[in-house]
């Protein structure tokens, strides 16, 4: 889990590897239009032989994509493969390679039911490639895949602001179907009905890093807090007295307009970046929806719905029926809640951090008074002897919907129509006339400026008021969002993305 860097020389090309979130790619190398590499993660699973109406039909897949950096121009691009599954291969029996239709990744999952660790060598045939002397690098995130679908949103607790209870029983939801007003949502919207990918966990220290490594100097300057150029050990983000939750710092200072800067991780605050107790693992709540953008389109994926947030938490169930909803319920299903926080972790900012008290259900890492606090690492409830409320994972098999980072959300309202957001990140922040700022360039993604269509949904490690509340999978207090959530750094939101 932990992320180490190799560069390897074939032909014209030398490549690097990344690994975050148990996903470990490694072993990189090229030839002609191939890039092969070494890719493992833990604890994966097929269930499309499930019985049991309680738990689903789905699996778990690795979104693996590939950046490109040529002699020419130094600028890290999007390096888009094949659309065609036949072009791609894998050894080994257990594992298949599913193409999407834009070629900007590959999903890598299990071809039939089975569960546990997997690992194979993956050779992907890419695009046309640019001139000149090339890197690579290759990135791996775990997704988990829903199931087309009936499911409920709300679970009928009324107060603060909620939607009305209301089944999604096909892909358009009609107009004050969720609350007097609401508009119209098409079969063109993500509702949640249709089936997508969401991001197993929080996006993580470790992968902002290597989406900060992959930008030009200008761009982390207008993505991070610091100028670029500053001294070793100095903090990439500055949300002011909770310095604790920010742990992402310059490990080689960049050049001004010249050379961008190098980021590592560096919890312990020893200056040894990237060892094994320096938070790589920890979800990043350095979060604006203006980085949030960015790292998304960065990484081929998009911002997930409140629907779509709703359906992870509850689920479906294999008849077409809605699953049923408990009043007051939280995302692994039932009322119960216990909280903790950063003062009941062992082995902090380790691969292995985790609550040191008994397995229970309902635990959710909430309600930190000291501002020495921060958020714990990703999925770290989940254990070997845990399951789905003790473990605190939604109904498909997503971590920490409830509590750690609060997830950056789409949001419905009646001032406006719904954004659109059915295009996916193209991989490209950097456009191949030129670097530019770094901001997001999907042109029908919302202009992260207008705080009407955000929300934050499941709260955080950082509440201290309706903290058991915000995290229940029904609490839209915070729909829309406050305009200064936008763009001001804060210590508590956090993104996972769909595709």
């Amino acid at each position: 889990m932990k992320k180490i860097m190799y560069f390897f020389a074939a032909f014209v090309f030398t490549c690097s590897q990344a690994f975050a979130n148990n996903i470990q790619i490694s072993n990189v190398t090229t030839s002609g239009n191939n890039i092969t590499f070494d890719i493992s993660w833990e604890n994966s699973w097929n269930s499309m032989n499930n019985i049991d109406l309680n738990y689903p039909n789905n699996w778990d897949a690795a979104w693996v994509f590939i950046k490109v950096q040529s002699s020419t121009n130094n600028l890290w691009l999007h390096q888009l493969v094949s659309t065609n599954a036949a072009n791609h291969s894998i050894t080994g029996g257990v594992l298949q390679i599913d193409a999407v239709t834009d070629g900007v990744g590959v999903f890598i999952r299990r071809s039939s039911p089975g569960y546990g660790n997997v690992s194979a060598t993956a050779t992907l045939a890419m695009q046309t490639l640019p001139s000149g002397t090339l890197n690579f690098k290759a990135f791996g995130i775990e997704m988990v895949r829903t199931n087309t679908g009936n499911f409920g949103v709300n679970d009928s607790t009324t107060g603060f602001n909620r939607f009305l209870s209301y089944n999604v029983s096909n892909a358009t939801i009609p107009a004050s179907a969720l609350f007097v007003g609401s508009p119209t949502l098409a079969n063109t919207y993500p509702t949640g009905y249709a089936a997508f990918y969401a991001a197993k966990y929080e996006s993580t220290n470790e992968q902002v890093v290597d989406y900060l490594n992959c930008l030009t100097y200008d761009q982390q300057a207008n993505l991070t807090d610091v100028a670029p150029n500053s001294v070793v050990g100095t903090k990439a983000y500055n949300p002011g007295g909770y310095a604790a939750s920010n742990y992402i710092k310059i490990l080689t200072p960049g050049v001004n307009n010249t050379s961008p800067a190098v980021y590592g991780c560096d919890f312990n605050a020893n200056l040894i970046f990237n060892d094994p107790t320096d938070g790589q693992n920890t979800a990043c709540a350095m979060f604006t929806v203006r980085r949030a953008i960015s790292f998304l389109d960065w990484s081929g994926l998009r911002p997930m719905t409140e629907m779509e947030y709703e359906k992870l938490c509850r689920g479906t169930k294999f008849n077409g029926q809605a699953n049923p909803r408990v009043i007051g319920e939280y995302p692994w299903g039932t009322t119960e809640f216990y909280n903790y926080n950063a003062a009941n972790l062992s082995f902090t900012g380790t691969d292995t951090e985790r609550v040191d008290a008994p397995v229970i259900n309902g635990r959710c890492i909430s309600y930190s008074l000291n501002a020495g606090y921060y958020p714990a690492r990703v999925g770290q409830f989940a254990q070997n002897a845990t399951g789905r409320a003790s473990s605190g994972a939604g109904f498909y098999g997503n971590m920490d919907l409830a509590g750690n980072v609060w997830e950056i959300v789409v949001g419905v309202n009646t001032t406006s129509n719904p954004i659109t957001i059915t295009s996916l990140g193209d991989g490209n922040v950097n456009p191949a006339a030129g670097p530019t700022n770094g901001d997001g360039n999907q042109p029908n993604w919302s202009n992260y400026a207008a705080p009407t269509y955000w929300g934050l949904k499941g709260g955080s490690w950082w509440e201290t008021t309706y903290y058991n509340v915000y995290t229940q999978v029904s609490d839209r207090q915070t729909v829309p969002l406050s305009p200064s959530s936008l763009i001001t750094t804060s210590i508590h939101t956090g993104v996972r993305g769909v595709r």
